[in-house]
């Protein structure tokens, strides 16, 4: 039988109430249709491992939500947010601000019986991606994708993907 280690749903769940507080101000999130990054647009992925060293989830997203929701943490200017949405790259602080909230995105995956989770990798282009990541995403055992608007900054798309794992009949999960 084929199980994920991590509970995407869960983190769904989690993931407004969790940008709510990190970043102080309104957010809303809805649940879309999965959505493809072309090579060609920037994304950020970040890969979720247990302490050994293992991926357990990938979190892929779209610049504008990396964008938006970093500028929201520390209220950069919505200018200057745009200006990195149109250049179609994050500028370092942006970045920065951006991988804190990865970071913090590692609690989503937080549930009794189930490893520590941790941010392991930030991946700022699709070419930097190593093979596993890539062969994850396009063939995950299981997918959640949200369109998430940060009130007074705008809208992004994000992805989590969980791999998985074969477990034996009467293990623990």
């Amino acid at each position: 039988m084929t199980h994920t280690i991590v509970d995407l749903a869960d983190a769904f769940n989690k993931l407004p109430t969790l940008l709510r507080h990190t970043l102080n101000r309104d957010v809303t999130c809805e649940k879309i249709a999965p959505f493809t990054i072309p090579d060609a647009q920037p994304s950020v992925t970040a890969t979720y491992e247990s302490n050994e060293g293992d991926v357990l989830a990938v979190c892929v997203c779209d610049l504008e939500f990396a964008a938006n929701s970093g500028g929201a943490l520390s209220m950069i200017p919505l200018g200057g947010v745009k200006e990195s949405i149109t250049a179609k790259k994050l500028d370092s602080s942006l970045a920065d601000n951006f991988q804190e909230i990865l970071n913090i995105f590692g609690s989503l995956f937080a549930a009794e019986g189930i490893p520590h989770v941790k941010l392991g990798r930030v991946y700022f282009s699709q070419r930097e991606r190593p093979e596993n990541v890539a062969k994850l995403i396009s063939a995950p055992a299981a997918r959640k994708d949200m369109k998430v608007s940060t009130s007074g900054y705008g809208a992004g798309r994000v992805s989590f993907f969980a791999c998985a794992r074969e477990l034996k009949v009467g293990s623990p999960v």
